[in-house]
């Protein structure tokens, strides 16, 4: 694992093999996605932005398995879809009930769970807690996207057992 130092201080993490391509390719800088925050490496080739995972990999969707978007190692590069990779996104900013696909409904002042894939909204019903509501969006998210379902609860590392 090699170390790229981007502008401001950033530091971008590839694999050894990818280093000198990487390197030569750039000048590369980080930059934030203004609703989930989160921050890629890219470069700018007329007339459009590269983005690193995208150069590394020549694929169209790329997902970060760990959703740091400066960890371009291949083992946290996979291939997706434009659907999984929405999957695994992070809550957005502006979101106000502090969960992943939870909203508070206005009228009642309850909890409304909701998810969408394919373009069908799935309603997960109303509850009296943001974090009842959270968990079964988790419950859905796991059944519709596997892997690539971004938990707002996510599971506790698995010990090592020797």
């Amino acid at each position: 694992m090699r170390e790229i130092q981007l502008p401001r201080g950033t530091v971008a993490l590839v694999d050894d093999a990818d280093y000198g391509r990487v390197i030569e390719a750039g000048p590369w800088h980080a930059a934030a996605r203004p609703l989930t925050e989160t921050v890629y490496v890219q470069r700018h080739v007329p007339p459009t932005t590269q983005y690193l995972h995208n150069f590394l990999t020549g694929l169209p969707y790329v997902d970060h398995r760990n959703g740091n978007g400066l960890d371009n190692q291949r083992a946290n590069l996979r291939e997706s879809t434009h659907a999984q990779n929405m999957a695994n996104s992070r809550r957005r900013k502006d979101n106000t009930s502090g969960f992943k696909g939870v909203s508070q409904e206005r009228r009642t002042g309850r909890w409304v769970a909701q998810i969408q894939r394919g373009g069908h909204n799935f309603h997960l019903g109303t509850f009296g807690s943001p974090e009842d509501a959270a968990r079964a969006y988790d419950a859905k998210a796991a059944e519709l996207f596997g892997e690539f379902a971004r938990p707002n609860f996510p599971p506790a590392p698995k010990e090592l057992t020797l």
